[in-house]
């Protein structure tokens, strides 16, 4: 006889209060009886609305469901990943990422080198760590975390192989400080100024002779991106899983107007800098553009996008900028996150390359 699986009673408890819950909807004359109702549509009209008038509660039974899934069987939905002392983990970290995916998109970095280099600008790729890989301490999965520590070593040797320039920006970030939130997916202000630093002193990128000061922005707390696959922002707090605090800034400049954020569709300015990534870079919070400005003493020029991954704001950045012919920078700075390597949709996103392109690589 198989034994009964504690891990079955919230969703029989759940099951159970929703059953409870329409009876007590159709009791009171919740049903939709009007003639035609079923065949017109407006039957689902109605029963979405008495949902929303009769049981506003469903909100807090589903937060109060998974606040006890995470509290008793350390579980989230999917998406997140829970690891130790309220640290969660997305589950694009645990996906496996192929050689080919690897392979394939050096490829394709090279391709994109070659172009920026017929118009005199040189790419210096900057691939981050995955959170997992770094914060592994507060995992309970460490294979996972390796493979991810493997994916990245050998991204950076693909394309060095390539002779791409390549930022290591995990030996930055492998320190003793929080380079990553313990709820969020993103880094940290601390994270942004190690990486900028490296960049600095990494002799890839000429220090400028501008100057910047540094203008603190008001303190911001906010709730992880991965709090919501667990149970709502109002819960997570009395569950261990606590709002997220960060200290943002800007960099003014002493030597001349610059904004550092350009529309995609403007003209680029004679910018000598251009950073091109993913949220990571988009986000004013995490302050990684004034981070560059105020180490490389000299305006950067930001293109980066949220929500589009690493492939598409590059492909926009080239695309608008070859169409202006406008001045390109000398340097392109591209933000990448390698867990995105384990993305089928990355792969399926990467342009195809031009016969001569393509012999080029070969």
């Amino acid at each position: 006889m198989r034994s009964f699986s504690p891990k079955l009673l919230l969703p029989i408890c759940f099951f159970g209060y929703a059953v409870l819950a329409n009876l007590a909807l159709w009791h009171n004359g919740g049903w939709p009886g009007r003639a035609g109702a079923l065949t017109d549509g407006g039957a689902s009209q109605q029963i979405d609305r008495l949902y929303g008038d009769e049981m506003p509660h469903r909100t807090v039974a589903v937060a109060m469901v998974g606040a006890l899934r995470y509290l008793l069987f350390h579980e989230g939905r999917n998406g997140v990943v829970p690891g130790h002392h309220g640290w969660l983990f997305t589950d694009e970290e645990f996906r496996q990422i192929p050689d080919r995916a690897i392979q394939r998109t050096a490829d394709h970095i090279a391709r994109v080198q070659g172009r920026l280099a017929a118009h005199g600008s040189q790419l210096v790729m900057m691939p981050l760590p995955a959170k997992l890989d770094m914060v592994r301490r507060f995992s309970h999965h460490h294979a996972a975390a390796s493979l991810q520590e493997r994916a990245y070593t050998t991204f950076v040797r693909a394309m060095a192989q390539r002779g791409i320039k390549v930022l290591d920006t995990r030996a930055a970030l492998d320190r003793d400080f929080p380079a990553f939130f313990a709820t969020d997916t993103h880094w940290t202000t601390e994270g942004t100024i190690a990486v900028a630093q490296a960049l600095r002193h990494s002799g890839m990128v000429a220090i400028g002779a501008d100057r910047y000061a540094v203008r603190p922005v008001p303190r911001q707390t906010f709730t992880g991106d991965l709090v919501k696959f667990v149970t709502t922002p109002e819960v997570a707090p009395h569950i261990g899983l606590l709002p997220e605090d960060i200290a943002p800034f800007e960099a003014v400049s002493l030597t001349g107007d610059s904004s550092g954020v350009r529309n995609l569709f403007d003209a680029p300015p004679p910018a000598p800098v251009a950073l091109v990534g993913t949220s990571y870079s988009a986000n004013a919070s995490w302050s990684f553009l004034p981070a560059l400005q105020l180490a490389l003493r000299q305006d950067v020029v930001s293109y980066a996008e949220e929500g589009q991954g690493p492939i598409a704001p590059m492909q926009n950045f080239l695309s608008v900028t070859e169409g202006a012919g406008g001045t390109w920078p000398q340097y392109v700075l591209w933000e990448f996150p390698v867990r995105y390597l384990g993305d089928e949709a990355l792969l399926n996103a990467l342009p195809a390359p031009a016969p001569d392109q393509l012999a080029e690589v070969q």
